[in-house]
């Protein structure tokens, strides 16, 4: 689509341009989600260089985030044996509540999916999202990002501490 309107080489989204985003149709009954499963080690090679990506896992609703979690679980079934033909026992399936138990050795070694409802992050007032909450254990993943990805983030304000008792004044633009 970006080739036919002339538009070669441009990020898809300007606060992450390296980060690829992919949209597939496939029609009901087609099994995208087994299909999404084979494409994540397809995806971390070619387009982002890595033998252990990380994957941002949407789904429509609560139930089949469960469903899909369960099945990206159970070595057993399709899904994880599809993501196992190219990573063997080095899968990790997170949800945003348990997000914070990836660990440092997991990052750039595991490949890790992170399964969530779309509405999780469609939320106008950021300040209830609980992925913009605070983990210690995640903090340790966010040292020192380059300026040019701070630059276009979210940055504390003062009506933000209110809201999120996590956050002090001493937050704030940081």
């Amino acid at each position: 689509m970006l080739q036919q309107q002339q538009r070669h080489g441009e990020g898809y989204h300007e606060i992450f341009p390296e980060i690829p985003c992919v949209c597939l149709r496939v029609p009901t009954g087609g099994d995208k989600t087994l299909l999404a499963a084979h494409a994540v080690a397809l995806v971390g090679k070619t387009l982002m260089d890595s033998d252990a990506p990380i994957a941002l896992w949407l789904t429509p609703s609560d139930t089949i985030r469960s469903q899909a979690i369960e099945a990206h679980s159970d070595i057993r079934h399709s899904y994880r044996q599809a993501l196992a033909h190219d990573f063997g026992d080095r899968v990790r399936v997170r949800d945003l509540e348990s997000l914070q138990t990836v660990g440092t050795g997991d990052v750039g070694k595991a490949c890790i999916i992170v399964v969530t409802t779309i509405q999780s992050l469609n939320v106008s007032d950021t300040s209830k999202r609980n992925v913009y909450s605070f983990f210690d254990e995640l903090a340790q993943h966010f040292r020192d990002p380059p300026p040019a990805v701070t630059a276009g983030l979210e940055k504390v304000t003062e009506a933000d501490p209110a809201r999120q008792p996590f956050l002090t004044a001493k937050d704030l633009g940081g």
